[in-house]
């Protein structure tokens, strides 16, 4: 099994509604974070599983048990690696987004672009 650390070329995963960024920034570049794909070899070739976890594209802070709150004495930690790599919390936890067999390309893959996965 590969789990991918980032996407190249165009994707177009769904922009999450209230999502603010700056005119000049591609919002897919804010987005991807959020997602990743594990690649898991099956008997009938590759499947892709792409999961989001939304709270990777807000900057929350966080309590020792993975709680949202502000930044405060009680919500004094980000996740590591943060603004890189997807991660979820009690309150907005990761799941699953898409499930693609072998030959069948992910729903966020654009056609004709890399969007490949590194």
């Amino acid at each position: 099994m590969v789990l991918s650390n980032g996407y190249l070329g165009e994707t177009a995963f769904p922009v999450p509604e209230g999502l603010q960024v700056d005119s000049r920034t591609d919002p897919q570049s804010i987005v991807r974070v959020g997602y990743d794909t594990l690649y898991v070899p099956m008997d009938d070739g590759v499947w892709a599983v792409t999961s989001f976890c939304p709270a990777s594209t807000r900057s929350v802070h966080l309590d020792r048990e993975g709680n949202e709150g502000p930044d405060d004495a009680r919500h004094p930690y980000t996740p590591m690696g943060s603004g890189m790599l997807p991660y979820g919390t009690r309150q907005t936890p990761c799941y699953v987004v898409d499930v693609a067999v072998s030959g069948q390309n992910p729903y966020w893959l654009v056609s004709g672009g890399s969007g490949t996965a590194q």
